[in-house]
């Protein structure tokens, strides 16, 4: 009776102790962690850039407030692609009108091709800091109020060939019309990316696109866990020794 109460007291410890640590695991989300006007891009692992016509990344150089109320910042290089964040609580309706930058979405516009553009796909990026695993909950979705028309990709390490989830958007914002949503758990070696892509799709007409993204890391069980079983296989085996005749 007395060896089962201590290991009953150290099988709270243990586990209180594991409550504690899995208190810390982080949270990543796109919106919340944007940088800023005076914050470096890449911010918490999250890059904002475009994706040139070889496949290759391209980190945004500028960022500005879009607004003088500084409600919705602004990174890109040339006019376009650009990303877009507003950091208000309320929804903003820019360009006439047409074009919702919503509260927790970073609004994106892939490049057109014109002049002032680069014609490149518009990549929101998140790098993973360390190898485990990683929940990933995703929504992209037309954000124009005139008829969406734009290819979405959830890919890793920027294999177009092989990606995690791909859909045609188009509709009118807020009122249905095809969206892209994903949500999964990935085993992510660090260093790994994560890209949201967006593409102009088959017709260049409105193709902002609204993307939702929140990544949770998965805890690891961990040594003390490990520790408990280990205990309660202990007690099993001493209570079988107990009740063993000689």
């Amino acid at each position: 009776m007395r060896l089962t109460y201590h290991v009953i007291i150290i099988v709270s410890i243990l586990l209180s102790l594991q409550s504690v640590a899995n208190a810390d695991v982080q949270i990543w989300n796109a919106a919340d962690d944007f940088a800023r006007p005076g914050i470096p891009n890449g911010n918490r692992g999250w890059t904002q850039g475009e994706v040139d016509t070889g496949g290759v990344f391209h980190a945004y150089t500028t960022s500005q407030w879009l607004n003088p109320e500084e409600t919705i910042c602004r990174w890109y290089t040339l006019a376009l692609p650009d990303a877009l964040c507003n950091v208000s609580a309320n929804d903003i309706y820019i360009d006439g009108g047409t074009l919702l930058v919503a509260p927790n979405t970073v609004t994106v516009h892939p490049g057109s091709g014109g002049a002032g553009t680069s014609g490149w796909d518009n990549d929101l990026r998140w790098t993973a800091p360390t190898e485990g695993n990683y929940l990933v909950d995703t929504l992209m979705y037309g954000a124009t109020t005139i008829n969406t028309n734009a290819i979405a990709y959830v890919l890793k390490n920027l294999d177009y060939n092989s990606p995690l989830a791909q859909a045609a958007i188009d509709g009118f914002v807020n009122t249905g019309g095809t969206t892209l949503t994903y949500g999964d758990t990935l085993h992510l070696l660090a260093g790994d990316t994560l890209d949201f892509v967006v593409n102009i799709g088959a017709v260049e007409q409105p193709d902002n696109v609204g993307i939702r993204v929140t990544i949770t890391q998965v805890p690891e069980p961990s040594s003390g866990i490990l520790m408990v079983a280990g205990l309660v296989g202990l007690i099993a085996h001493l209570r079988r020794k107990r009740n063993t005749p000689l």
